[in-house]
């Protein structure tokens, strides 16, 4: 028998007091002002603070958080973000049985749990994610411009009202465009956000020591993403024309 809010150890057994629910997952790392909110209610977590279905979490300039839900999936919110947990059914086990994710804006590390991949769905403004066995990381900017670094599997992207593609390429970063248009880029230049530095998009990859270590990619694999940046793009995040490589544009879909 499936349930969506089953009991949880009591060390994460924190509810809203306007809706007491079971937790379906901890904050396993805080660094400065993250928060949750569900409907009216908000407060600000902190480490093995419990987290629940249909809570929204933000974090400010500064804010990072590290959660784990039931079934070992991980996720790692970066600076300026807004992630929503929309949906979390599970059995007896902890495996889920349907998990939906909203990522609103801003950065997410998401490494697949114990749960089947088919049962992952992680939404942005402009497309739906389908995972495939996966770690990867997602930036999501204002407009809905959306950027891609995988670290293992696949994910399936299907943009609003578009075709679906399938991408598995490690050490390229794929980039979506708020009208659904899909390009592939071995280089981080000025085309990508407008121009926004790798570690304000992708913060996890630029400087893993402010994960666990549950939470981090392979070093081979972020050395990858990182020698794929120009030095003035590390530092400055601002598009300089005669320091940018032409583009190579790649076709991996199938």
């Amino acid at each position: 028998m499936l349930r969506c809010l089953a009991p949880i150890a009591a060390a994460i057994a924190f509810a809203y007091p306007a809706a007491a629910q079971q937790a379906v997952g901890k904050a396993v790392a805080i660094t400065v002002n993250v928060t949750g909110a569900r409907d009216a209610d908000s407060r600000r977590l902190g480490k093995g603070d419990g987290i629940f279905e249909h809570e929204r979490i933000s974090t400010d300039a500064k804010g990072t958080g590290q959660f784990e839900l039931l079934d070992q999936t991980r996720l790692a919110v970066g600076p300026g973000s807004s992630v929503k947990l929309d949906q979390f059914v599970y059995n007896s086990d902890k495996k889920a049985t349907a998990v939906a994710i909203e990522v609103g804006r801003g950065a997410l590390r998401f490494i697949s749990g114990r749960s089947e991949s088919k049962v992952y769905s992680i939404r942005t403004p402009a497309a739906t994610l389908g995972v495939r066995g996966t770690v990867f990381d997602i930036y999501v900017a204002p407009d809905g411009e959306m950027a891609v670094a995988m670290i293992e599997g696949g994910i399936e992207i299907c943009p609003r009202g578009g075709a679906c593609r399938m991408h598995d390429v490690v050490g390229r970063f794929l980039r979506l465009t708020p009208a659904g248009v899909f390009s592939l880029h071995d280089r981080w230049d000025g085309t990508l956000l407008g121009g926004m530095t790798f570690g304000a998009a992708l913060p996890f990859l630029a400087a893993q020591n402010v994960l666990t270590p549950a939470f981090r990619a392979r070093p081979a694999v972020a050395s990858r993403y990182i020698g794929a940046i120009p030095k003035a793009l590390k530092e400055t995040g601002k598009a300089v024309p005669n320091l940018l490589k032409p583009l190579k544009q790649l076709n991996p879909f199938r």
